[in-house]
């Protein structure tokens, strides 16, 4: 059988923004009402000060409790979303926040004011928090066996406040093939001192010759780290046949809340055994 080009494929991923919950009860059980826009706030502090909103919404039919907090993060390069108890470009210390706790009716939403003041001595550099929005009933289900499960829903929106004038510089390091996963895994790093949200656009060639296109879904790289993205074949889909392949594209990813949009295009080989 050839091995036939898709025209898009898309990560399946797991954001690392958003908590919540859904159960196989014999049909799909759909708990998510709580939502926030945007999932990740981009703030440039000017002279120490910055300031930015996150809107949460409910999407369910009744009135919605939730508190709000922060807590330090960062993300793996494998696993994603992380919380941390405490990190050295932790923003939670120089943040204010309102409301810490608010009710949101169905179908509206709330805004949640952010002020950040650094003082002067504090050195240049990006500072992040995530801002948890936890609800404060949970939502009590039965299982197929009787049992009586309660779920609290969270969800979180990333907040980066730069520091003095800073940007991220992405680069591909390599490419490999995973068998056992069925994924082309890219490592991507970035050796800015700000973190970006990067999609890729790729193309898989061989001897010229065009083999598979698509793209890969924005996930953030924080500024000095690297992440893996992958590309995976789901199961019954044809797989790139043992060889040498060349992986080109383009990453993409903006800044200043997508007033400037960035592209470092990339060429890399990859081997397939």
């Amino acid at each position: 059988m050839a091995f036939l080009p898709k025209k898009q494929r898309f990560l399946r991923y797991l954001s690392g923004f958003l908590f919540g919950l859904s159960a196989w009860l014999g049909h799909s059980l759909a708990l998510a009402q709580l939502g926030v826009s945007p999932i990740v706030l981009e703030i440039q502090a000017r002279r120490g000060q910055s300031q930015g909103f996150i809107s949460i919404y409910n999407t369910g039919n009744e009135p919605y409790r939730a508190r709000v907090y922060a807590q330090p993060f960062t993300y793996d390069r494998d696993r994603g979303f992380q919380t941390l108890p405490e990190t050295p470009l932790d923003l939670t210390p120089y943040l204010q926040f309102t409301p810490r706790e608010l009710v949101v009716q169905p179908g509206q939403n709330r805004r949640v004011r952010l002020i950040g003041r650094f003082p002067p001595s504090l050195a240049e550099g990006e500072y992040r928090t995530a801002l948890m929005v936890e609800g404060l009933d949970p939502i009590t289900i039965i299982d197929g066996a009787g049992n009586t499960l309660n779920i609290v829903q969270r969800i979180a929106a990333t907040v980066f406040v730069r520091n003095g004038e800073l940007e991220a510089e992405l680069v591909v390091d390599r490419a490999f093939w995973n068998p056992q996963t069925r994924q082309i895994t890219i490592l991507v790093q970035n050796l800015g001192g700000a973190s970006a949200r990067p999609g890729i656009e790729w193309l898989l060639l061989q001897a010229g010759t065009e083999i598979d296109r698509g793209q890969i879904s924005p996930e953030i790289i924080l500024a000095g780290g690297d992440r893996h993205l992958a590309i995976t074949y789901a199961e019954g889909e044809e797989i790139p046949a043992p060889g040498t392949y060349q992986l080109q594209g383009e990453l993409v990813w903006h800044e200043n809340n997508y007033r400037r949009q960035n592209q470092e295009s990339f060429q890399i080989d990859l081997i397939v055994e």
